[in-house]
């Protein structure tokens, strides 16, 4: 009707099952009661903000398979990974560098070796040859990899009670490189809280931030706050 060309490639998402049923307005119950089960991404939105809600369906199972939805188990991913994986994370090192390292990020070397089996450290370039849902899969793993790694590093190297203050820094360092990295392959999935990483750690023109750049808290200062303590997120 717009005289437009029809496009010559769509990608489709999987057959969704919600809490192994069958997607539907007018499921029924014991006494015929209509108790659908439609997932409402405005509902989602309210609880989670945005950027979780696409998080959370995109992880439930690879792009383009059919798979299940297991809404009774949002909160759950919500609190492991965003809250207390990467928004821990992030807390955490701002905190570390405002008590050890005057604010700054410290002129230190960072560690390399935190990286050494993780292929997506380079970027997600990568993955520029391979399917659609390979990428997307890549997008939404890769940062949680990355977070994981980084909590472990911080927890095994502890510049908190690090005598040295050269290794101290070298913790410090390697924290901030592997957070900047992890916000610039998270933006496409969550760019709300990429954006606000990348404003605290000084970032420009997705470039690591250089010695001396001051980190200051994220905008908003808790990105993920918790689900089981019943916060509605609304500012990312």
């Amino acid at each position: 009707a717009l005289d437009l060309g029809l496009p010559k490639e769509i990608f489709v998402h999987g057959f969704f099952t919600v809490n192994g049923e069958k997607i539907s307005k007018s499921l029924y119950g014991e006494q015929g009661r209509t108790i659908g089960n439609a997932i409402d991404p405005l509902a989602l939105v309210k609880r989670y903000g945005s950027d979780a809600t696409r998080f959370l369906l995109l992880s439930q199972f690879p792009f383009g398979s059919s798979g299940d939805v297991n809404v009774r188990r949002f909160d759950e991913q919500y609190d492991a990974i965003l809250a207390n994986t990467i928004g821990n994370l992030v807390s955490r090192t701002i905190a570390l560098m405002q008590k050890f390292s005057d604010g700054k990020v410290p002129a230190a070397p960072a560690d390399n070796s935190v990286f050494a089996n993780q292929p997506l450290h380079a970027g997600a370039g990568e993955a520029i040859s391979s399917s659609v849902a390979s990428i997307l899969d890549s997008l939404v793993r890769a940062p949680v990899e990355i977070a994981t790694l980084l909590n472990q590093y911080a927890d095994r190297t502890a510049p908190w009670k690090e005598a040295d203050p050269a290794k101290s820094a070298t913790a410090l360092r390697t924290l901030v490189d592997g957070i900047v990295h992890l916000s610039l392959l998270a933006e496409p999935v969550l760019p709300h809280a990429s954006a606000a990483i990348q404003r605290a750690f000084g970032v420009s023109n997705r470039q690591p931030p250089t010695p001396g750049t001051p980190v200051r808290p994220t905008e908003p200062a808790v990105l993920f706050p918790r689900a089981s303590q019943d916060v509605k997120v609304t500012s990312v």
